[in-house]
C-alpha cells in the first residue's frame, strides 16, 4: 500500500533493552562528551555500574538503587588525547549476573593530505589521513581503489593496470571496488571510470573525506544510462574506512538495485600467511588460509577479517545488518564479497547502507561498532 501510494516510510532502528550510548549517537567525538547506559524497558536501573575503556581503566562508577527509580546513568569524559579510536565498557552487576555494553568512538584531530601522483605512468589521487593511505588512479578501464596502506603495510592485491587473468578471473581486477551485481568486468571495460576527491557529510555533520570513482553505463543494455560512484571515506588520524555508493542516476526502472562488494587482500603483495576469518556457530573465528590449495566458503554476516600470522593487526569488514558473503582462498589469490542492495530507484540519487573497514589489533564485538554502522549520508 505505501508503494501504491508512493509513500516511503523511513526505517525505525530497533534498540537494545540495556543501551550504551556515547555523545548522543554520534561516534565522532569531541575532547568533551558523556556516555549514558539507558535501560529501555520499564523497570529500574539499579546494581552496580562501572565504566571502562578499552585499557581497562575505570572511567565512572556508580550504584543506583531501585527506590530511585531511573532509567538511564550519565558519565562525563574526556576524550583521550593519545587515542583516536576507543571502546567504552559498561558493566551493569546484578545479583545474578552482569550485563555487558561496548560502544566505540572516534576522535579525529589533525588534517588530511590529498593530492595527485603524477610520478606514475598514471595519474594516481592519493589521500593520507595520517593513519591509513588510499590511492585510485584518476582515469581507468575498470573502477577500483588500487592501494590501502596502513602503518607502512599494503593490504589490497590489485591487478591494476593490466587486469590479468588470476584464478577463476578474467580479466583479474582486484583491489576494493563495488558494481552492479548483474555486470561483469567484461563489460565495464567499454566504460569509463574516472576519480576525483569527494566529501560527505554524515547524519550528524561530521564531514568524511575521500576518493568517489565515477561510472557511466553506455554499452550494457539492461544497465544502460546509469551512473554511480564509489566513495571510499575517512576522517584524519582514523584506522577506519566507509564503502559508501551513490546511485547517481538509475537506468529508468524504478525497482531495487543489487550491489557487489570485492575486497582482495594480501599483505604487502604476499598472500603466504594470510586467512579470511568470519563468525562460527560457537562464538569464535573460522579462518581460511591462502595458498593452501582451494577453499570457498559462504553465508550471513555482519562481520568479517583479512589477517595475516605475520602481523597483529586486522582489518575488519562490518555492516549493521547481515548479509550474504563469500570467501576464496586460492593458490593465487585470496578474496571476499558481500551483496546488498539499494532502495527503490524511484528518485535519484540514492545512497546505499554504508559498510566499514576499520583496522585492529582487538576483535572486537560487532555490537561494538553500532553507532559507527548507524551512520548515513543521505539524511542531513
Amino acid at each position: 500500500r505505501n508503494l501504491a501510494c508512493n509513500k516511503y516510510l523511513k526505517p525505525q532502528p530497533i534498540h537494545p533493552t540495556l543501551e550504551l550510548i556515547a555523545n548522543g549517537g554520534n561516534p565522532c567525538v569531541d575532547e568533551n562528551f558523556q556516555a549514558k547506559l539507558l535501560m529501555r524497558r520499564d523497570a529500574a536501573l539499579a546494581g552496580e555500574i562501572i565504566l571502562k575503556n578499552s585499557s581497562g581503566e575505570v572511567l565512572g562508577k556508580a550504584e543506583p538503587s531501585r527506590e530511585e527509580n531511573l532509567r538511564e546513568q550519565i558519565f562525563n569524559l574526556t576524550a583521550d588525547g593519545k587515542k583516536v579510536m576507543e571502546k567504552l565498557s559498561c558493566d551493569l552487576a546484578q545479583p545474578i549476573y552482569t550485563l555487558e555494553r561496548e560502544q566505540v568512538v572516534l576522535h579525529s584531530r589533525n588534517q588530511i593530505k590529498r593530492f595527485v601522483d603524477e610520478s606514475k605512468p598514471v595519474p594516481m589521487l592519493v589521500l593520507d589521513n595520517g593513519c591509513i593511505k588510499i590511492s585510485a588512479p584518476k582515469d581507468s578501464t575498470l573502477p577500483s581503489l588500487v592501494s590501502l596502506v596502513h602503518q607502512e603495510h599494503e593490504w589490497l592485491d590489485s591487478a591494476f593496470p593490466n587486469f590479468e587473468a588470476r584464478g577463476t578471473s578474467n580479466p583479474f581486477l582486484g583491489g576494493l571496488y563495488c558494481i552492479p551485481q548483474n555486470i561483469g568486468l567484461k563489460d565495464l571495460q567499454k566504460d569509463r571510470h574516472t576519480a576525483d576527491f569527494s566529501t560527505l557529510q554524515d547524519n550528524w555533520g561530521n564531514p568524511w573525506e575521500g576518493i568517489s570513482i565515477k561510472t557511466e553505463v553506455t554499452s550494457f543494455e539492461p544497465l544502460k544510462g546509469m551512473i554511480w560512484k564509489q566513495h571510499f571515506l575517512t576522517r584524519a588520524d582514523l584506522p577506519v574506512l566507509i564503502i559508501q555508493v551513490e546511485i547517481v542516476q538509475g537506468h529508468g526502472k524504478a525497482e531495487f538495485s543489487s550491489f557487489k562488494l570485492y575486497n582482495y587482500g594480501a599483505l604487502d603483495h604476499d598472500i603466504s600467511g594470510c586467512y579470511l576469518a568470519f563468525p562460527d556457530e560457537k562464538g569464535g573465528w573460522q579462518k581460511i588460509w591462502a595458498g593452501r590449495g582451494r577453499t570457498y566458503s559462504a553465508g550471513r554476516y555482519h562481520h568479517s577479517i583479512i589477517g595475516s600470522k605475520n602481523l597483529a593487526t586486522k582489518l575488519h569488514l562490518l555492516c549493521q545488518q547481515k548479509i550474504y558473503r563469500f570467501f576464496q582462498a586460492l593458490p593465487d589469490m585470496m578474496g571476499q564479497g558481500a551483496y546488498f542492495d539499494s532502495q527503490l530507484l524511484d528518485q535519484t540519487p540514492r545512497f546505499t547502507v554504508p559498510m566499514v573497514l576499520v583496522f585492529s589489533e582487538q576483535s572486537w564485538h560487532h555490537e561494538a561498532f553500532a553507532q559507527i554502522l548507524a551512520l548515513r549520508f543521505d539524511e542531513k
